[in-house]
């Protein structure tokens, strides 16, 4: 009993639990419609698809000049709102620019599916908003509607594909069934009101806005670059894949990469959220506190978590021909080497939210941009070399290996704390 009792007044698993809950639901909808679209859908068109969704990450890290990873960080609630806004207009003004970009492309180049890119311009503007309501309600420790609209975005993107993939809308399916499904999260959040139109418009301060744009500078000189080389560098395997192995390899590739970050996701993501939010609370308070925090978060994630790659080694491969169909099983074949991938990120998680802090933000960047060079020396070495599929997916596992050892040593290093000069 007493046990429950500890439990229950322990911060992180109260924050955790909704996420946990709200996530897992969401996982749960994607294992039992994932079988469904692997029988509806061709490697080629989850290909399409994964190429879509890789190009919309890296724009994602610039729709809103990553302002809104600081709307958690301020003592006030007003600097956080200027914030919110400053954000928005941001992703509004950058579609808008993508928009006219990609039709100058289109009448310049032509290119095979090209078409099915101009859905970059919607899909780019909900989710740069979705992730600016995330880190406001993550803010105001609104755990259950991040929970919610989460759970809510999966089940109409899966719902909607299905219905999509049954109409014979096959070759762009998959991305409108994502805007469907992205388009019910953003709904989850407004329509609790947090925001009224007459309030927006009462509240908008110009000299607010560029006074918080000034102070948090140091996120679109410093985070952006170095999560822009990173956000690249995480989806150069699939820029790669697609241009030496083709569309349908791609489609192996990421559904391998959905399935084994299938169990990881379930906490991932929440951790990350929970973490980030500890870690600001403890940097106004106690910052001496967040060294062992971070660590205490990465050996239980590590530990509880070593199930995963083993059930993955021994029996990948029967799971995937059952499961998806034996069309699939080379995704199965792929998943041995990408379980670990998953595995290593999902363990230093917690650390990545420590080069959120501002005073950490040119130490991440500086991060990234090491782990972007080394991984052109590694793909450039396995070219020249022509590498098999399977040789690529081992160079990548080990890259990320070595990669996140870097990144513990620093984080170790930039979570020692001074008394006198309150300072890492």
């Amino acid at each position: 009993m007493k046990i429950f009792e500890n439990l229950k007044k322990n911060e992180f698993i109260i924050n955790l639990i909704p996420l946990f809950l709200g996530t897992s639901s969401a996982q749960v909808i994607l294992l039992f419609t994932s079988p469904i679209l692997t029988r509806i859908f061709s490697p080629e068109n989850f290909g399409l698809f994964i190429i879509y969704q890789s190009i919309l990450s890296v724009l994602l890290v610039i729709a809103s000049m990553r302002f809104e990873l600081a709307i958690m960080l301020p003592k006030k609630d007003s600097d956080s709102l200027s914030l919110f806004f400053l954000s928005f207009f941001i992703v509004l003004i950058l579609s808008l620019f993508l928009f006219l970009s990609l039709i100058i492309i289109f009448l310049i180049i032509e290119l095979k599916n090209f078409e099915a890119f101009f859905f970059l311009v919607p899909g780019l503007f909900l989710a740069g908003f979705y992730q600016i309501f995330v880190n406001w309600n993550n803010r105001k420790s609104n755990f259950r509607i991040i929970a919610f609209a989460n759970l809510a975005q999966t089940f109409f993107i899966s719902f909607s594909q299905i219905i999509l993939g049954l109409l014979g809308y096959l070759s762009q399916g998959l991305i409108i069934g994502s805007l469907i499904g992205s388009s019910f999260s953003i709904f989850i959040f407004i329509r609790r009101k947090i925001f009224s139109l007459s309030n927006i418009l009462k509240k908008i301060n110009l000299n607010s806005l560029l006074k918080n744009a000034t102070d948090f500078r140091e996120f679109p000189l410093f985070s952006l670059p170095g999560a822009l080389i990173n956000s690249v560098s995480l989806q150069a395997p699939v820029f790669w894949i697609s241009t030496f192995f083709g569309q349908a390899t791609t489609g192996f590739y990421g559904l391998a990469l959905r399935v084994v970050y299938l169990p990881i996701i379930l906490l991932s993501t929440p951790v990350f959220q929970v973490t980030y939010k500890k870690i600001s609370d403890l940097d106004n308070h106690r910052p001496e506190e967040i060294r062992p925090y971070i660590f205490n978060k990465i050996l239980a994630l590590f530990l509880f978590t070593i199930p995963f790659p083993i059930i993955f080694i021994f029996f990948s491969e029967d799971i995937f021909s059952f499961v998806f169909g034996y069309e699939w099983i080379k995704a199965g074949e792929y998943s041995k080497y990408l379980v670990f991938l998953a595995y290593i990120k999902f363990c230093v998680s917690p650390a990545m939210a420590v080069f959120n802090l501002k005073r950490n933000i040119k130490s991440g960047a500086l991060w990234q941009f090491f782990y972007f060079v080394s991984l052109c020396i590694f793909l450039m070495f396995l070219y020249f070399n022509s590498a098999s599929m399977e040789i690529f997916l081992v160079a990548i596992v080990i890259h990320e290996f070595c990669q996140n050892l870097i990144l513990i040593l620093l984080t170790y290093i930039r979570t020692s704390y001074s008394l006198d000069k309150h300072e890492f």
